[in-house]
């Protein structure tokens, strides 16, 4: 099976993106600029690989925690491993054992779940934006490790007039990377009506991607996902659109087209970078995965479960709100 929709996949999902799979190359073939096309090759650039969750990869999410999880146990040794035992030297051993896992090849698999929609976008990328790391440490004591401290404490103060424990802290993350892709669409450079619809059709799609698609009253299909790559900068695995500002500028006409457009998408990467994903961005390793191809065959939104959940939708038939494809809740 395709890891990407079919074009009956994408009506189901009111997915808008093209058969022939052709990048939307925005540097190339958009007018952004008024300068030379031909200057436009070494201007730095973002990509974008669009995906979409299906109610099957939603569910094959879940699945993956069951893996995590037992993955875990069998490298440990067993389904019945403890960390406590009746010695210390025991739970040493025990926790020694979680230190000494060997490194995944591919650590994210399986930890998104999704197709490829047919949208793979290339932008300018001008923002200065090039890292910004912040890691929390935190007090590494435990419940063990507080009553310690407190008995301790109170301890100490009968004997001197002002005490405290310099406690180790531990590495508790780091946070995700947000930052902004912006460019703007001109209507007025080449004035043809192909090119002005050619631009208005780049924001309707954005736009259409980046917003849920309702299923019945409790139940929706989130918005799409992207693998995006900074060539030499950075890479995110996963990432979402967490903000879409579309702005008009300049006059806008009777049909409600403006001289230009300014298009700003703020991201918002969902697993933080590691050395490994940094390696991968820098060309000096493999690029890692997060989300896994959905081989799953999706023959409506939502499989019927009984007559308290929907069928197969199909955009018209909902909007219709014909009753052969929603049913009563």
């Amino acid at each position: 099976m395709s890891d990407t929709l079919n074009a009956t996949e994408r009506q189901n999902l009111g997915l808008i993106a093209d058969d022939d799979g052709d990048i939307v190359d925005v540097v190339k073939l958009y007018d952004w600029t008024v300068g030379n096309i031909w200057a436009r090759k070494n201007v730095p650039s973002v990509t974008l690989i669009e995906y979409q969750q299906t109610s099957q990869s939603i569910i094959q999410s879940i699945k993956y925690w069951l893996t995590q999880g037992r993955q875990l146990g069998e490298q440990l040794g067993g389904t019945t491993w403890n960390i406590f035992s009746n010695s210390d030297s025991g739970i040493v051993n025990n926790l020694t054992n979680i230190a000494a896992l060997s490194p995944s090849s591919e650590p994210y698999k399986g930890l998104y779940m999704a197709k490829k929609t047919g949208n793979v976008y290339r932008f300018p990328y001008l923002n200065s934006y090039h890292h910004n790391i912040t890691n929390s440490w935190g007090d590494n004591k435990g419940f063990i490790g507080e009553l310690v401290e407190e008995f301790t404490l109170k301890t100490a103060r009968r004997l001197y007039p002002s005490a405290g424990i310099e406690t180790q802290r531990a590495w508790e993350g780091t946070t995700q990377a947000t930052y902004d892709i912006e460019f703007q669409l001109l209507n007025t450079v080449n004035t043809s009506q192909s090119n002005i619809l050619k631009n208005r059709a780049l924001v309707n799609r954005l736009i259409n991607s980046n917003l849920a698609w309702r299923i019945n009253s409790l139940a929706a299909v989130p918005p799409v996902l992207y693998e995006i790559d900074i060539p030499n900068i950075r890479h995110s695995p996963v990432a979402i659109v967490q903000n879409l500002a579309v702005t008009n500028l300049g006059h806008m006409d009777k049909e409600g087209i403006p001289d230009a457009y300014n298009v700003v998408l703020s991201i918002q990467e969902l697993i933080i970078e590691t050395r490994q994903i940094f390696a991968g961005a820098t060309g000096r390793g493999s690029k890692v995965s997060a989300i896994t191809p959905d081989l799953l065959p999706s023959e409506g939104l939502v499989q019927n479960r009984g007559d308290d959940f929907v069928g197969p939708l199909n955009p018209n038939e909902f909007m219709n709100k014909n009753t052969n494809a929603i049913k009563d809740l």
